[in-house]
């Protein structure tokens, strides 16, 4: 079950009694710190893929920051795709609801960040961190595009050592940030 209530500046949308997304009411900001800010891309995208757009929390910042940019957000849950769109209300997010793995196995656009955020009851499911899902991702980067994988499994990531990567560590939350050669 999904609930989203209010608490001072923020919204905080809950899935079964875990936090999921924290929306800033109005034009309160994203916190600035930790894990969130580093989710939002430094490269002004203009086209943006997220994988468990969630309640949509950094696409709304990502619009906030880069008004030109167009979001796709991905979400397996649509009952958290209604949350996400009426919280957003924003018409440069495609709102689609399938599993990632799918998605990303038919789709050819090319991306300028990929933030792929799939982190569900605190687990990644499996196959996000497979090297075949990660091939999949990374074919859909622009030339100078960005992924951004946030996850709390530090090994499963160090199979794919020969993809620098830059790690921002905040308390359990860990965040890989790839950019191809």
């Amino acid at each position: 079950m999904i609930t989203v209530r209010q608490e001072g500046n923020y919204k905080l949308v809950e899935q079964n009694g875990r936090v999921q997304s924290i929306i800033g009411v109005e034009d309160t900001p994203l916190h600035t710190n930790g894990a969130w800010e580093q989710l939002i891309p430094n490269n002004n995208p203009k086209t943006v893929l997220i994988l468990g757009l969630g309640g949509g929390t950094v696409a709304k910042e990502i619009l906030k920051r880069y008004p030109k940019t167009i979001i796709t957000g991905v979400d397996i849950d649509q009952e958290i795709l209604d949350v996400a769109q009426n919280e957003c209300g924003e018409e440069r997010i495609s709102y689609i609801c399938e599993d990632c793995f799918s998605y990303v196995g038919r789709e050819r656009k090319k991306y300028d960040y990929i933030l792929v955020d799939v982190v569900k009851d605190n687990y990644i499911p499996l196959g996000v961190l497979d090297g075949v899902f990660f091939d999949q991702v990374t074919n859909l980067l622009s030339p100078t595009g960005v992924l951004c994988l946030r996850t709390y499994d530090v090994e499963k990531i160090a199979t794919h050592s020969d993809f620098p990567m830059e790690i921002i560590r905040d308390g359990n939350d860990l965040i890989f940030k790839y950019k191809p050669k």
